[in-house]
């Protein structure tokens, strides 16, 4: 990536940081940054520099978030791989995976790693990056179709998910994909709130949520192929 993007990003970021910081919970809004971010990005030409600026701004925002961005960006495309889906979309379970938090650089960062518990009213705000993450993706020619991924991937198999409350099939596949690599990870790493959950402890998890969070299907892909996600 140029030098000129690199920079410009670092100070979109910047003052995303600052601006977050200082706007009440809600007041926080589709700013000016992200319109200004969205417009740079669009100067680029391929679609694979889009992705790159996205994934470099979302590291310079939290470095936690694009590490497991990457990896539930991984295991995503193992699951696909693993349910035998089209190369299309394999690559875009891998993408969804992979941008499905980038609507959490309009989450306040003393919200994003907050060690105690969240107040309601920081749930709720939390609970936003989804759309937030949507409403970046459909603006960005080349990835409007994993704009819908993101923004379903925190609904669940039996209706009580957000934002729509969408259920089993209504879901689209590869969000049901992201949803179960999204949650794998987050209990299997270290957070700013807690240590990892040992990986016994966390299959119990996924064991419990089959046909309640997550996809029966996917669960037992994933639990017939639990070295993918330790490859």
């Amino acid at each position: 990536m140029e030098n000129i993007y690199i920079q410009a990003l670092n100070q979109i970021i910047s003052n995303q940081k600052t601006e977050l910081r200082e706007t009440p919970f809600k007041m926080i809004k589709f700013n000016s940054n992200i319109k200004i971010m969205l417009e740079l990005i669009e100067k680029m030409t391929k679609a694979e520099q889009k992705i790159s600026a996205l994934i470099k701004l979302l590291g310079l925002y939290d470095y936690y978030t694009k590490i497991h961005a990457q990896n539930v960006a991984h295991l995503s495309k193992k699951i696909a791989i693993n349910l035998n889906l089209t190369q299309i979309e394999i690559k875009n379970s891998y993408l969804a995976g992979l941008l499905h938090d980038i609507g959490k650089t309009m989450i306040p960062l003393k919200i994003l790693n907050k060690k105690k518990a969240l107040t309601e009213a920081e749930f709720l705000l939390i609970k936003k990056h989804s759309i937030w993450g949507y409403q970046i993706l459909k603006e960005i020619s080349d990835l409007k179709e994993i704009a819908n991924y993101v923004l379903y991937h925190h609904e669940k198999w039996n209706g009580e998910g957000y934002p729509k409350g969408l259920k089993t099939k209504e879901i689209p596949l590869i969000a049901q994909i992201v949803a179960l690599a999204d949650a794998w990870d987050a209990m299997c790493s270290d957070r700013p709130y807690k240590k990892a959950m040992p990986q016994t402890k966390a299959l119990v998890q996924i064991k419990a949520n089959m046909g309640q969070q997550f996809s029966p299907q996917i669960v037992k892909i994933f639990l017939d192929n639990l070295k993918i996600a330790n490859n």
